[in-house]
């Protein structure tokens, strides 16, 4: 454990892009003592366009962000500018319905809503959103038709980043024939028959050994 800490104190930090991460209590909870997560991810990470999309997303979730945005647009690369005009015109695409990427999906406990990063957190317009940023860094709306692998490649890292996850190889003809002949067995009557069984018989085995259990304790504070 101390050659740990020694390697971690001679181990020099990694460069951001905005520089050192600012160390800010949380206002909402100054008594908690924990550090405001939202800051130190926007700013804490390494080359710009991680830092933009953090940035961004922040405000995709919280409409109230705007200052934020105002920020971000006085302080960044001119030439980082060109990158986030470029990822927010293809997202403006997508978002618009003119492209064949769905923006809706489904979160945790069955929230339906508009997609960033994987999540259906996203409120108000997106598009409103992507115009507001794309003014204050003082770029304009293209309007035109991104090419498929741009809006693809701008989906997978902002949007949806575990579509890309749908992409993979097909499953083999005889994979896909065995599950399909296992499901089918599992419908049948003498299967899910055999199945009731046994999920009585598990559950009378949990009832008795819930009983052992008991009966050892009851022993133990007894023989005390």
């Amino acid at each position: 454990m101390k050659k740990w800490k020694k390697w971690l104190n001679e181990t020099a930090p990694t460069k951001k892009y905005f520089g050192d991460v600012p160390r800010e209590l949380s206002k909402i909870s100054p008594k908690d003592q924990k550090y405001n997560r939202a800051i130190t991810a926007a700013m804490g990470q390494e080359d710009f366009r991680s830092t933009f999309k953090v940035w961004f997303g922040q405000f995709m979730v919280n409409s109230k962000r705007t200052g934020d945005i105002e920020w971000l647009a006085e302080n960044i690369k001119p030439e980082d500018k060109i990158q986030a005009a470029r990822d927010l015109n293809i997202m403006r695409y997508i978002y618009s319905g003119k492209s064949k990427f769905d923006t809706v999906g489904k979160g945790h406990h069955g929230i339906t809503g508009t997609l960033y990063d994987n999540q259906p957190m996203v409120t108000d317009s997106a598009v409103e959103k992507i115009d507001f940023t794309l003014e204050q860094i003082g770029m304009p709306i293209t309007h035109e038709a991104p090419s498929d692998a741009d809006q693809e490649e701008v989906y997978i890292y902002y949007i949806r980043p575990n579509w890309s996850l749908t992409k993979g190889q097909e499953v083999p003809p005889e994979l896909r024939s065995r599950f399909e002949k296992n499901v089918a067995i599992s419908q049948t009557s003498a299967f899910q028959k055999r199945q009731a069984e046994l999920d009585a018989l598990n559950r009378q085995r949990e009832i008795e050994r819930k009983r052992e259990l008991a009966r050892r304790r009851r022993e133990r504070r007894r023989n005390k």
